[in-house]
């Protein structure tokens, strides 16, 4: 993958912050909608899930999840709509680790109506770190990924 096409990748996942997240239900698959934050290089994105959602459920019973980010586009083809899909581990942040209150302020400053869910108990931050997965750029354009492309460039 050139830096073009990696660039194109970064910006999509930069400008869309709502994906379908895919976890596990009784060894079924599940998609829900999710709202993520992403670190400025990729590294790892976050969620803000409730332990009532099936999706957080499924999350502690199998961390094995994959993130679906698709452009927002008017083109009447979807085939030629850009889109990633990101093989990750999921896991809780809580809120002692060093990082939850750094990676609570990428998450608002992204979501700021969502500062009422940080006041819920039953709402976790959960990092998912990713492992590869399949850009699709447009059209006949698809990359595999792996973790290499995740996280600071080399």
């Amino acid at each position: 993958m050139n830096e073009i096409v990696l660039k194109q990748l970064r910006d999509l996942l930069a400008s869309t912050q709502v994906a379908s997240l895919g976890s596990l239900r009784d060894g079924a698959p599940q998609v829900t909608m999710v709202q993520y934050a992403a670190e400025p290089d990729l590294a790892h994105f976050y969620l803000h899930l409730s332990g009532l959602a099936h999706h957080t459920q499924n999350i502690a019973a199998d961390p094995r999840v994959s993130l679906m980010v698709m452009e927002r586009s008017d083109h009447p083809d979807p085939q030629t709509w850009a889109r990633v899909s990101i093989l990750a581990q999921a896991a809780p942040l809580p809120a002692g680790d060093p990082d939850y209150q750094r990676v609570k302020a990428l998450y608002l400053s992204v979501f700021p109506r969502a500062g009422r869910s940080f006041m819920l108990a039953d709402f976790d931050l959960f990092r998912l770190t990713p492992s590869g997965g399949r850009f699709v750029a447009g059209f006949g354009q698809i990359y595999n990924l792996s973790a290499k492309h995740f996280g600071p460039a080399d």
